[in-house]
């Protein structure tokens, strides 16, 4: 290669793994490396069996519920949302806010859990299941769902409003302050308001 100094290398039919590796003999030479014994270029083959490949992601088991539960009237119409929609993470909240509404919230949370694993991301499941958590009395978990909502959905609009609640009644009175200024200033002339003002 002339503008290094080196005498001139005839390439014959090579892979680009041993144009790339002559290449760098030559610029270590030109440098005053010296000629030094440089390492085989990997196989293709052998380089792509290095990187392990990442497992194949784990099917969603399908929604188990009990719509038998559910009045007569609305069974066949959940039966058909089901089957005309599967694995719909919208659908699914739905079917357990009937479930709530029909006072089994047990099967209510099942379906926001499943409902969740579709999509991370609906945080209005974290929130109901934390509606549920304060009905019971458990506020340390509705707090945690609350706090899962506003990660997964940072915009809507009740989620601070209840979760500033929640931390005043678990006696959290600084923090419930502070994320009921935080959403009264998002979301202005709102009931956080009437909250600061207790």
């Amino acid at each position: 290669i002339e503008g290094l100094g080196v005498n001139a290398i005839v390439f014959h039919s090579r892979s680009a793994a041993a144009l790339a590796r002559t290449a760098l003999a030559a610029v270590c030479c030109t440098a005053g490396c010296g000629t030094r014994d440089l390492p085989p270029p990997i196989p293709v083959a052998e380089a792509s069996q290095s990187i392990p490949a990442q497992p194949p992601p784990q099917p969603i088991p399908p929604l188990e519920c009990r719509l038998d539960l559910l009045p007569a009237e609305v069974q066949a119409v959940m039966r058909r949302l089901l089957r005309d929609f599967p694995d719909d993470a919208e659908t699914e909240f739905s079917v357990g806010a009937l479930f709530d509404f029909c006072g089994q919230s047990d099967e209510a949370i099942r379906c926001w859990e499943h409902c969740l694993l579709l999509d991370p991301s609906y945080g209005q499941a974290h929130t109901r299941i934390a509606i549920i958590a304060s009905r019971r009395g458990d506020f340390e978990l509705a707090a945690q769902r609350l706090q899962q909502a506003r990660a997964a959905a940072p915009d809507l609009p009740d989620t601070g409003l209840l979760l500033g609640k929640t931390l005043y009644d678990l006696g959290r009175t600084e923090e419930a302050l502070v994320e009921l200024e935080r959403q009264a200033e998002i979301h202005p002339a709102t009931e956080e308001w009437f909250w600061l003002g207790q």
